[in-house]
């Protein structure tokens, strides 16, 4: 009999158990086993007795945070702002309506015998998301900033790149019209004068 990691004789005095390397290949091969396979075996009872125990004792596993849906939903207004004006707006217009709708809450705490803890807790909530909402609205500002003034330092560049040698600066163009207004120009400057 074989029970992984061992096999049986028995005889006529009882059982006795040998290990798979104890024994001649010889005697592993009549039994039509190997070492591999026994320990293949010796395995699936290991793998098997701890998927059973997983079942019988699951991990806990802590739920997912909660999804801030005011913070994605105010987000997404906010990344659709084109200017700064807009972005100012809406952070003023999420600010408010943050606090109005924290006041129902805190009110609402109030009418049921909310204790102090209790209101400073819902009160710390709230500018906590005010915060959110107000770093994320200086962040985008910045970087809406930022890229408005890579693009007009560009601009920038490029007009006075334009203005020093425009055949030169056109003819650099990805533009096919561009390079060929370039083409036409220096034409135009180095054909002879009738």
């Amino acid at each position: 009999m074989i029970a992984a990691p061992k096999i049986y004789f028995k005889n006529d005095a009882g059982y006795r158990s040998f290990y798979p390397g104890e024994l001649n290949t010889n005697v592993l091969m009549a039994l039509h086993t190997s070492i591999a396979q026994i320990a293949a075996q010796q395995q699936k009872i290991i793998d098997d007795a701890a998927r059973a125990y997983a079942d019988a004792h699951p991990v806990y596993q802590a739920p997912p945070p909660p999804v801030d849906d005011f913070f994605e939903s105010a987000k997404k207004e906010m990344l659709e702002c084109t200017n700064t004006d807009d972005l100012v707006d809406a952070e003023e217009r999420l600010t408010r309506t943050l606090d109005r709708s924290y006041g129902e809450i805190v009110e609402n705490a109030i009418l049921n015998d909310a204790d102090g803890y209790q209101v400073s807790r819902i009160e710390r909530e709230r500018d906590e998301e005010k915060l959110k909402v107000v770093t994320f609205a200086r962040d985008l500002a910045k970087q809406q900033s930022d890229e408005a003034n890579k693009a007009e330092q560009t601009a920038s560049n490029n007009l006075a790149q334009f203005n020093a040698d425009p055949i030169a600066y056109l003819s650099k163009s990805t533009n096919a019209e561009d390079r060929k207004l370039a083409k036409d120009l220096s034409e135009n400057t180095n054909a002879p004068s009738q």
